[in-house]
């Protein structure tokens, strides 16, 4: 077990495809890069304030944040050097995005909304909407009571 204690607001981890990397959302606006058998964080790429959500490509070379949990902006990066990834573009969704997710063959990313009854279906390349599907609305409240945390362990 390891904690770091260097993230001021950890948000979100996700485990890269071939298992090597944790990648976690600081919502200070940061993507801390985990090498997980070094157990170290090797690098941290500015966001935007707010990196909450993310996702990673099938083939773990792209990377999706979403800042805030409604967020009006996502933002893409390019992990083909997974230690090092770089911000590619930014755009709004549209409609708030909440979480998101790659589709199996990582040609489009689902997107939830607490604000749609509807999850977004996004091109993956370009963050075009390409299709709806009917989901309902989100039950989350206004105003949650939410703990801080600042510490995180893998």
């Amino acid at each position: 077990l390891k904690v770091f204690r260097s993230l001021r607001s950890p948000q979100i981890a996700a485990i890269t495809p071939d298992g090597k990397r944790a990648y976690v959302t600081d919502a200070a606006g940061y993507l801390a890069v985990i090498d997980l058998a070094e157990r170290k964080i090797v690098d941290r790429v500015f966001v935007g304030a707010g990196a909450h959500h993310l996702a990673i490509s099938p083939d773990g070379t792209r990377i999706w944040v979403a800042l805030s949990e409604q967020a009006q902006t996502i933002v893409i990066l390019d992990s083909s050097h997974p230690a090092r990834p770089r911000v590619l573009d930014r755009f709004d969704p549209r409609v708030s995005a909440h979480d998101l997710a790659f589709a199996p063959d990582g040609r489009t990313v689902w997107v939830s909304s607490a604000a749609a009854p509807y999850v977004s279906v996004l091109n993956a390349r370009s963050g075009e909407t390409v299709a709806t599907v009917a989901a309902g609305m989100l039950n989350t409240p206004t105003e949650a009571v939410k703990p801080e945390y600042t510490d995180f362990a893998i």
